[in-house]
């Protein structure tokens, strides 16, 4: 059974040990995870890890933690909070960002629903811009936090 947990970070060392082997991402915090040389997007993974290795920039990777592995690479942005719905439709909270033709939400059922929520809701009185992590397909945050 999969357990998943998420880190942002920055990256410390991206080894690729080539051949058949999976290539060992080690984070700033010191965390390490393998990346599967078989997962479906390695060979965009290993370009985008190396770059950001050298750039410096921050990461989201999401992780199997029973398995130690990565499944998810995603990239926090400082936003600008245009608004936040005062209360949820079914399990998502809509968030609007300045400047984003998107809508954006946040699913009421994360495990930092509140903590999130409240930074989002604080940004958007304040003008402050959180570090928030979406996807870019579906518009979900993922993550949010003071950068």
């Amino acid at each position: 059974m999969e357990e998943s947990g998420a880190v942002v970070a920055k990256v410390a060392a991206f080894d690729d040990p080539g051949g058949d082997a999976d290539a060992l991402l080690t984070l700033d915090s010191g965390e390490k995870y393998r990346v599967g040389r078989k997962a479906r997007l390695f060979g965009t993974w290993s370009r985008i890890l190396r770059d950001l290795h050298r750039s410096g920039e921050l990461v989201y990777v999401g992780v199997d933690t029973a398995a130690g592995t990565v499944n998810e690479i995603l990239f926090p942005g400082e936003e600008r909070i245009k608004r936040v719905a005062p209360r949820p439709e079914g399990d998502r909270l809509k968030v609007v960002f300045l400047m984003s033709p998107s809508l954006h939400y946040l699913r009421t059922g994360g495990p930092r629903f509140e903590e999130m929520r409240r930074i989002l809701e604080e940004a958007a009185r304040t003008g402050a811009r959180p570090l928030v992590t979406c996807d870019p397909d579906t518009q979900e945050i993922r993550d949010v936090r003071w950068p």
